[in-house]
């Protein structure tokens, strides 16, 4: 059923985990995606990272570029940035006790083209007890041409709950 320009494809949720797949998502029906994030509440102050999964399984790999502007309410704005990582670093921030969680909302590339990158591009908002408000706008690229299934977010510690929503976009 399509509303608008978004087709619903998958949802995905855990309770008490410390990481969530996403599993056979993608298709040749699309070229964009839109994913979401949404009912993620944590116990500890972590970033929420990502990686890929191809026919392979999840990978683990130096294979992710990133760069990202972090932006607190309450202090100075700060970049990150890598060209050979294992993940995804820092789609989204949330901090200790806080259980308003967080909104986050990306698009997704070309992920089941076996000759071209996946991209992303990431936006998040959420709260940190000692420094206020946290947003985040990344860029993100895993590069290996090849398809991609599925996607992976994980933790240092434990997701109270977490719920993503993946889309095809029309």
């Amino acid at each position: 059923m399509a509303v608008g320009n978004l087709e619903f494809i998958k949802s995905a949720s855990g309770t008490s985990v410390s990481s969530l797949d996403v599993t056979d998502c993608f298709s040749a029906n699309y070229d964009v995606y839109y994913i979401t994030i949404t009912k993620s509440d944590t116990a500890n102050t972590d970033y929420t990272y990502g990686r890929i999964i191809n026919s392979s399984g999840l990978d683990s790999g130096s294979n992710y570029s990133y760069a990202y502007l972090q932006m607190t309410s309450s202090g100075a704005f700060a970049e990150g940035r890598s060209a050979s990582t294992t993940t995804m670093t820092a789609l989204s921030f949330q901090s200790t006790g806080t259980a308003d969680g967080i909104g986050h909302s990306f698009y997704c590339f070309n992920p089941y083209d076996s000759s071209s990158y996946t991209f992303f591009t990431s936006q998040s908002a959420g709260f940190y007890a000692g420094a206020g408000l946290y947003g985040f706008k990344g860029i993100y690229v895993h590069k290996v041409a090849e398809q991609v299934t599925g996607l992976h977010f994980n933790r240092t510690g434990n997701f109270d709950t977490i719920t993503v929503n993946v889309y095809g976009v029309k």
